[in-house]
C-alpha cells in the first residue's frame, strides 16, 4: 500500500530558488504522486497565484513588495494529507532606477524601387533623456515589400555610430504589413531566404557591404549574418540628439513601404558606470586582459570589442582576455552587465588604439643610367632576375637630420619599386626619407612623411618637387630619375668617381661597379654618362 509519509522522499519542488520582484508567470511543480487526489500549496507573502492551486503545478507572479520565504506543497489522498515538502525562495530587488521611453518617427515612408526611401533619412530627435543607454530596441511598423531581399536599413546614432538593422533578408517572399522589433536579446534572426513574419529579431545582414546614396554615408560594411553589429554597442552612450534611419531598395523591379519606426531606449537614470581596467594602447598580435568589478554570482556580462579583435576566454565573465590580430581596427571596448532580474550597469567605453606591428613603405624610383623607357629599368648585369640594385632606405627625424633613426635594405625591381618594413616605433611619427645605393647620388624626400597608417607609398618619379632641392634629372618621357655616378658614395659626383670608373674599365671589362647602365660591361657608354654628369657639379641636397 502507498504511504503518504513517503512523499517527502519521493519528490522535490521544481522551479527557481531566486526570483526577482516584479517577475511574471513563474512555474513551480512536483512530479505526480501515485494516489494523490489533490495538492495543497502555500506561498510566501507577496507572491500571487495566477491560477488554481490544487494541481501538481502552479504559476505565480511576484509583486514588487514580495518577501523571501518558502513555497510548500503537500499531497492530499482523499481525507488524508501527505507530508509537506518545501523550497526556500530568495527575493531580489532592482539595484538601479530605470528610465524607459519610446520615440516615434513621422510617416508613412515609401521604399522606392531601386532608390532611396521617400523620407531619407527619417529622423527621430531625442531630447532631455536622462541617463546613458542601457538597452536599445528598434521597431519597424507596418513593413510591406514585394521583394524584401532588396531592403537595406541603416541606423545612425547621434554620435555617428552605424548599425545595419536588416539587409538582404527574406528572399523574394512577399512581405505584408509586418511589425518587426530588433532586439539583441531576441532568439531569432530574420531569415535569409524564407518568408519574414512579424516578431522580435536580432539585427542581421546577409551581404557585408551596402551603399547608401547621399546624403547617406556611402558604402557601409557590416559583419554578415549572426555576427551583425549589435545594438548593445551603443550602451553607455548618450541617447540625446538626432537618430537617422536610412532605407534603400538596392535592386530594380520591386518597391514597398512602412508606416513608421520607433526607438525604445532604456537607461539607468542615475547613470552609474563601471570602472574598466586594461590597457588603451595595443600592438597587433598582443593579448590583453580587461575587467570590471564583479557584480555578483548571478551577473551576466556582455562584452563589445573592436572589430577584428577576438575574445579568447569566456565572454560571460567580469574579466576577459582579448586577442588583437594583425589587421584589427582601433575602436571602443565596453561591457554591459545584468543580473537575473534584468538590472544592468555599463562600463564607460574605452577607446583602444591598435598599432601595427610594423610599417610597410613602398618607394618608387628610377636610376638615370639604368632606365630603358616605358617605366622600366634594366636588371643588374643583364641578368634575368628583375632586380636592379640593393637599396638602403633611411628615416631621419625632422629635428635630427644628421642622424639615421631607422633604416632598411631591400631590392629595387625593374619596374622601379622597392618595399621595406620598419618597426612599429615609426608609427605616429614624421620622418624625412633618404634613398641611396652604390650607383647613384643619395636623394631625399622633399617633405617629411607622416607614418599615421600601416602602409605608405612615396613616388620620386612623377615630379621634380618630390625630391629635396629638386635633385633629380628629367627623363625623355617626362618622368624623373636619380643622378647616376656617385660610385664611392661620398655625396658628390666628381673626378674621383671618374677615376674609379677608369680603373674598372682597365681591370675588369665586365659587370662591375662601373657598369652604371647594367648592360653587362664597363665601357665607354658608362664613361660618357658619368663625364656628362660631372659638368653639373652634383652633390647630395638635404634639409
Amino acid at each position: 500500500m502507498f504511504s503518504p509519509s513517503a512523499f517527502a522522499n519521493a519528490s522535490s519542488i521544481h522551479g527557481p530558488d531566486t526570483v526577482c520582484r516584479g517577475a511574471q508567470n513563474i512555474i513551480y511543480s512536483i512530479d505526480s504522486v501515485q494516489g494523490a487526489t489533490a495538492y495543497q500549496w502555500t506561498i510566501p507573502s507577496g507572491i500571487v497565484l495566477n491560477g488554481p492551486d490544487s494541481g501538481n503545478a502552479i504559476t505565480v507572479s511576484v509583486s514588487t513588495w514580495a518577501q523571501s520565504g518558502s513555497v510548500c506543497v503537500r499531497p492530499v489522498f482523499g481525507s488524508t494529507q501527505g507530508q509537506e515538502i518545501s523550497k526556500m525562495l530568495h527575493m531580489k530587488s532592482a539595484s538601479g532606477v530605470y528610465n524607459q521611453q519610446t520615440f516615434l518617427s513621422g510617416g508613412p515612408i515609401i521604399i522606392s524601387d531601386n532608390y532611396k526611401a521617400s523620407i531619407y533619412p527619417s529622423s527621430i530627435f531625442v531630447n532631455g533623456f536622462s541617463g546613458l543607454i542601457a538597452d536599445l530596441n528598434v521597431y519597424i511598423n507596418g513593413l510591406s515589400h514585394t521583394f524584401p531581399d532588396d531592403i537595406d536599413i541603416l541606423l545612425v546614432s547621434p554620435a555617428g555610430h552605424k548599425i545595419t538593422i536588416m539587409s538582404d533578408c527574406g528572399g523574394g517572399n512577399n512581405l505584408s504589413n509586418a511589425s518587426l522589433v530588433f532586439d539583441d536579446s531576441a532568439t531569432l534572426y530574420l531569415p535569409d531566404a524564407n518568408t519574414i513574419l512579424s516578431g522580435r529579431y536580432k539585427p542581421v545582414n546577409y551581404i557585408s557591404s551596402d551603399f547608401y546614396i547621399a546624403p547617406g554615408p556611402g558604402w557601409v560594411s557590416s559583419p554578415v549574418s549572426v555576427s551583425s553589429t549589435k545594438l548593445s554597442s551603443l550602451s553607455g552612450t548618450n541617447a540625446n540628439g538626432e537618430w537617422k534611419l536610412y532605407v534603400t531598395d538596392d535592386s530594380p523591379g520591386n518597391s514597398g513601404s512602412f508606416s513608421s519606426w520607433s526607438l525604445q531606449i532604456t537607461a539607468e537614470s542615475h547613470s552609474v558606470l563601471l570602472q574598466m581596467n586594461g590597457p588603451h594602447d595595443i600592438v597587433e598580435g598582443d593579448t590583453a586582459i580587461y575587467f570590471v568589478g564583479s557584480q555578483g554570482v548571478d551577473a551576466h556580462y556582455d562584452w563589445t570589442i573592436p572589430q577584428g579583435a577576438v575574445l579568447i576566454s569566456l565572454p560571460d565573465s567580469n574579466a576577459v582576455s582579448v586577442f588583437f590580430p594583425k589587421g584589427c581596427t582601433s575602436g571602443p571596448l565596453q561591457v554591459n552587465t545584468y543580473n537575473n532580474c534584468g538590472n544592468g550597469l555599463s562600463s564607460k567605453p574605452v577607446f583602444i588604439n591598435v598599432f601595427p606591428d610594423s610599417i610597410q613603405l613602398v618607394v618608387k624610383m628610377f636610376i638615370q643610367s639604368m632606365y630603358v623607357g616605358n617605366e622600366r629599368m634594366r636588371s643588374l648585369c643583364m641578368a634575368d632576375t628583375g632586380i636592379v640594385d640593393s637599396i638602403l632606405i633611411s628615416l631621419y627625424s625632422t629635428d635630427l637630420k644628421n642622424q639615421i633613426l631607422f633604416s632598411a635594405t631591400a631590392s629595387l625591381n625593374s619596374e622601379g619599386f622597392v618595399t621595406v618594413r620598419f618597426p612599429r616605433q615609426v608609427y605616429g611619427n614624421s620622418f624625412y626619407l633618404s634613398v641611396r645605393a652604390s650607383s647613384f647620388l643619395e636623394t631625399w624626400s622633399s617633405v617629411p612623411l607622416e607614418f599615421d597608417v600601416p602602409f605608405h607609398e612615396y613616388d620620386f618619379t612623377i615630379s621634380v618637387y618630390h625630391t629635396f632641392g629638386e635633385n633629380v634629372c628629367e627623363l625623355p618621357d617626362g618622368l624623373f630619375a636619380f643622378w647616376s655616378g656617385d660610385l664611392n658614395q661620398d655625396g658628390s659626383i666628381n673626378a674621383t668617381d671618374l677615376f674609379l670608373l677608369e680603373q674598372s674599365m682597365i681591370n675588369f671589362a665586365g659587370c662591375g661597379p662601373g657598369d652604371m647602365n647594367a648592360d653587362g660591361i664597363t665601357e665607354s657608354a658608362d664613361y660618357s654618362m658619368l663625364e656628362n654628369n660631372l659638368q653639373f657639379n652634383l652633390n647630395v641636397t638635404r634639409p
